[in-house]
């Protein structure tokens, strides 16, 4: 069930937006599917498998799970505020949950190292905070990977000995030129024969959540347009958008509103369904319950519900 708790002050000199599960530390996303609603790349705050974490995200979806420095060595600390350049990893408990991902990401900011694999036995090692690849015996997996610099990306002959993520991410074990990225002994190397990346940069782990992760937009909106004054009514409206790739069941709403009078109350029964393909994915057949039963990829509910001013809410203004 997705229960939406919205909040705003009722008078206002302009019109007001809130978008539930914003990213900032007091209104986190609540799903990762939300990085892809990103605007700009940044640090975005989450609460999801009842953990607060937060992390870099890029504009495409990309959220980061691990960054290594130049001078790193040990095992990388296991954190739950990860930034850019933080030496470090998303905890072992947290990444436990990370089983719907898309896309796995190894990068350079040299600029000349972006490599990609979208094979399911290899972003299994997200879940089980195990080595992305131990050489040998991941030769078959290591060919899964595209990108920029993947010709390092090969499996020698031997099985590296490492096999927990956060003391070796890979380890193109037996192949003198391949791939060594290993906290626990200090290489941060994109070719093994040459030497660590340069000072200054980074080797970043990114995931790309499934695109079938449950993701919601909440807009909320009012009519008001300069100073409100008692016994005016203002209009909010709710616009509920479906942003991910699967449907949504058993939606409520409710308005925590922070003015001193009678909340708004806004109806989910009575919501207007905008449906777009594929079409006649959204329903609710039980109107009398103030839940949508279902709301399809892409659509949108849009709700009306009026407030009346009171003097408090005028007083509180002055």
């Amino acid at each position: 069930m997705y229960k939406l708790l919205l909040s705003m002050a009722c008078a206002s000199i302009s019109q007001m937006a809130y978008a539930a599960g914003s990213g900032t530390q007091s209104d986190p996303f609540t799903s990762l599917g939300d990085s892809y609603t990103v605007a700009a790349n940044g640090v975005y705050y989450f609460n999801v498998f009842g953990t607060n974490f937060s992390t870099y995200v890029e504009t495409d979806g990309a959220m980061l799970v691990a960054t290594e420095d130049r001078n790193g060595r040990g095992a990388l600390p296991q954190i739950t505020a990860l930034t850019t350049s933080t030496r470090g990893i998303l905890s072992s408990i947290l990444l436990a949950n990370f089983t719907d991902i898309e896309r796995l990401r190894i990068f350079s900011t040299t600029g000349d190292y972006d490599i990609s694999s979208t094979n399911a036995d290899v972003l299994s090692r997200i879940s089980t905070f195990s080595t992305i690849s131990r050489g040998g015996s991941d030769a078959a997996l290591n060919a899964t990977w595209t990108g920029t610099g993947v010709a390092s990306f090969v499996a020698g002959s031997c099985t590296s000995r490492y096999t927990v993520l956060a003391e070796s991410i890979a380890h193109m074990c037996g192949n003198g030129r391949g791939f060594h990225w290993i906290p626990l002994t200090g290489h941060q190397r994109l070719i093994f024969g040459a030497r660590d990346i340069p000072q200054g940069n980074f080797l970043r782990l990114f995931v790309y959540p499934g695109q079938n992760v449950p993701a919601l937009s909440v807009i909320k909106t009012s009519d008001l347009s300069g100073l409100a004054k008692v016994g005016d009514i203002i209009t909010y409206t709710y616009t509920i958008t479906n942003i991910g790739k699967t449907p949504l069941t058993d939606i409520t709403i409710s308005d925590v509103h922070t003015g001193f009078g009678q909340p708004p109350v806004p109806q989910i029964n009575t919501a207007t369904l905008t449906d777009v393909a594929p079409l006649s994915d959204s329903s609710n057949p039980i109107t009398n319950d103030n839940v949508w039963d279902v709301l399809g990829s892409g659509d949108t509910l849009t709700i009306d519900a009026p407030y009346l001013v009171i003097q408090e809410d005028i007083d509180l203004l002055q």
